[in-house]
């Protein structure tokens, strides 16, 4: 019997043993003509890792019940609206890249391990600071040709209770936590903001430009008041 539950996956297509843990469940993915006995060997054979990435797991989940992230192995960052465990190595430089449904966190061996958690949580927001600025850079012009209206630039900030805002001089600001938000969560935030520079305030003649432009305005301002605070690097 093994020292843990998991469920067996076969495929015909492929061709060696792997173990996959998400969330704490795990996964033994496995070619169809391989044995029993054989699964069973690699099995008791990777049961020590198995283990420890449990073990791992179940550390954040306790840590992320009293609402704080930790930044270590295994650990589930948003983009977009989907979920990605951390995956956490080192290397000569530091650097996040998003591959094949992991976050994958490469720290620099000069980092000492006490800040380690501070260095990833830097690392991260800084990642998340660039996707979003790539991504205002195209959808913010698309919306402002379609509603008519002119900015003077665009900030990426952190916020901590605003998703947005617009200056009265036409500046317009993003949280950079919308890159966890799905596309369309993101985009209800920059049509709000732009149809600020024509009305300062939210008045009905401000909310109806926004129906007009945004008909989803209402689901958008619901899913922020509701899962909003899931968007966090805290």
């Amino acid at each position: 019997m093994s020292a843990f539950e998991y469920q067996l996956q076969r495929s015909i297509r492929r061709k060696t043993l792997s173990i996959v843990i998400r969330r704490g469940e795990v996964k033994v993915l496995a070619p169809v003509f391989l044995s029993k006995a054989t699964i069973s060997e690699f099995i008791v054979a990777k049961t020590p890792w198995v283990l420890q990435k449990l073990q791992t797991q179940q550390a954040w989940v306790d840590q992320n019940e009293q609402g704080q992230k930790l930044f270590i192995e295994g650990e589930p960052f948003l983009y977009l609206g989907e979920s990605y465990p951390l995956s956490v190595g080192a290397a000569s430089k530091s650097e996040v890249i998003l591959h094949n449904g992991y976050f994958i966190v490469n720290v620099s061996n000069r980092v000492k391990a006490q800040n380690r958690a501070n260095h990833i949580k830097a690392l991260m927001q800084d990642w998340y600071k660039q996707q979003l600025s790539d991504y205002l850079e195209h959808r913010i012009e698309h919306y402002a040709d379609v509603i008519g209206v002119v900015h003077t630039g665009v900030n990426v900030r952190a916020y901590k209770r605003r998703w947005g805002s617009c200056s009265s001089k036409g500046q317009l600001s993003f949280n950079f936590l919308l890159m966890m938000a799905p596309a369309w969560i993101i985009d209800y935030v920059i049509v709000h903001e732009l149809c600020h520079l024509t009305h300062m305030d939210h008045s009905p003649r401000f909310w109806a430009k926004v129906q007009r432009f945004y008909p989803r305005h209402k689901e958008a301002k619901a899913w922020l008041k509701h899962e909003g605070g899931n968007l966090r690097l805290d």
